[in-house]
């Protein structure tokens, strides 16, 4: 068997846990979470396909690797709901390129990725033409009431957080953002928050191509914390390379976090 044969096959055993993970057990699923991530991985450095993806998918890859990674950590605790969330993206991102490895086998991912891809961009241009303080405005409205208590009440998998109030889409924040800015309206950091502002900081000091994968998230329905922090935390863990052998950073996507 050629070695991105096994890998792949691993990996499809894999995403079959977490297609279904309430049918397993959390240390069970959470292992799978971490080690079908790392197979897909190999399955592209074995075919010699991972220095031909974009830059972007580069990013996702790494960043699936890292929520893989986060997530197994997690097999011998509680399971939270959060952690249970964070699955189906997993999943999806890694069925895409156990496709790009092998289409012939059976991969069940979103096929409106690459819409999500092109949107990204769009959404990025405006965002990027934006003065620093309607940045911070457009992450204040994208921010749910009371985020980070919520996100303390949701580590406990037993207690129901209060049911957040429907966040509006990034294209509407994105969209009225540029009309009051045109109209010279005075807004922005008199009225965004201390963590809007300091997450416009983190977000503008990335590279590129992860400022990209940070709007995806973002249009997917992520919060600018969750999205944000969660884009630093693959960057650094991806950086100490997680003991993968044969590791290749982005070829451009990825420069030294320190």
């Amino acid at each position: 068997m050629e070695p991105h044969t096994d890998h792949l096959a691993k990996a499809a055993a894999g995403l079959r846990l977490l297609d279904d993970p309430d049918r397993h057990p959390w240390p069970i699923v959470a292992q799978a979470a971490a080690e079908v991530p790392r197979h897909v991985y190999r399955a592209l450095l074995a075919l010699k396909a991972y220095d031909e993806l974009t830059p972007v998918d580069q990013v996702a890859m790494c960043s699936a690797l890292a929520e893989g990674h986060v997530i197994g950590d997690h097999a011998r605790s509680a399971p939270t709901a959060r952690l249970y969330a964070r699955l189906d993206h997993l999943a999806d991102e890694c069925a895409h390129f156990g496709a790009e490895c092998d289409p012939s086998m059976s991969w069940r991912f979103d096929p409106k990725r690459g819409t999500q891809l092109d949107r990204a961009v769009d959404h990025l241009t405006v965002y990027a033409a934006l003065d620093p303080v309607w940045q911070a405005q457009v992450i204040d409205r994208l921010t749910p009431p009371r985020e980070l208590s919520t996100r303390l009440m949701r580590a406990l998998r037993y207690v129901a957080p209060p049911t957040p109030q429907p966040r509006p889409a990034l294209d509407e924040v994105l969209t009225e953002a540029v009309e009051h800015m045109g109209r010279d309206e005075v807004q922005g950091t008199a009225t965004a928050t201390a963590t809007a502002q300091d997450l416009v900081g983190r977000l503008s000091r990335m590279p590129q191509e992860w400022q990209l994968h940070v709007m995806r998230r973002l249009d997917l329905g992520a919060t600018p914390l969750d999205a944000i922090s969660s884009a630093a935390m693959a960057r650094n863990l991806v950086h100490h390379r997680l003991g993968l052998d044969g590791w290749q950073a982005p070829t451009a996507a990825l420069p030294p976090t320190s």
